[in-house]
């Protein structure tokens, strides 16, 4: 791109120069609008890609609920990330420009990958909320030693889990904050199977 620019200012007169930039005026106006019509249509695919994961979620939160399970916690979890999908769809349904779309786009992600702190992780949360409600289901099932010791390291699990999920809060994972946060998930799931 340097060697091009160099290029047509040393082989083209200003004439040439103000006609290329007259000539490229409507093709830069062509560009912004496809670029806005491509960030309009991958606003769309996120917004649905963030509806399905809700619908999955409350599908799996009301079979819970079925099975007698507390789903509280759950339900919350899935209501405000439902709040803020609402909010974010708003902001790319309001915006006017490419650069306003980006910024939309930016200002929300339900699971990891916003570089700003807007990162909702809603796969750990609605995972570390469907483990304890089970948990607290099967806690009262049986009174034996060894029955509660097992709760026991379970809860251990999720606590640590949810502590280390804590830590990240809504910034994006790093270094071991991931796995910090799924490898207490796995556990207490083989313990309760």
């Amino acid at each position: 791109t340097h060697d091009a620019t160099t290029a047509i200012r040393t082989a083209h007169s200003k004439t040439v120069n103000t006609t290329l930039k007259t000539d490229i005026s409507p093709i830069k106006s062509a560009y912004v609008q496809c670029l806005f019509g491509v960030r309009q249509q991958q606003a769309s695919l996120k917004v649905k890609m963030y509806s399905n994961a809700m619908t999955s979620a409350e599908t799996r939160e009301h079979n819970m609920e079925k099975r007698g399970m507390n789903t509280t916690s759950f339900n919350k979890t899935i209501t405000d990330a439902s709040s803020k999908i609402e909010a974010f769809k708003e902001a790319v349904n309001n915006a006017e420009n490419s650069t306003q779309i980006k910024s939309a786009m930016d200002s929300f992600c339900l699971y990891n990958g916003c570089k700003d702190p807007n990162n909702y992780h809603f796969a750990a949360k609605t995972s570390i909320d469907a483990m304890q409600a089970k948990l607290n289901l099967l806690a009262g099932l049986n009174s034996t030693s060894t029955y509660q010791s097992l709760v026991s390291q379970a809860q251990s699990d999720i606590t640590n889990a949810q502590n280390a999920l804590d830590q990240v809060g809504t910034s994006k994972y790093n270094g071991t904050q991931s796995s910090d946060v799924w490898n207490n998930i796995k556990p207490p799931s083989d313990i309760m199977h």
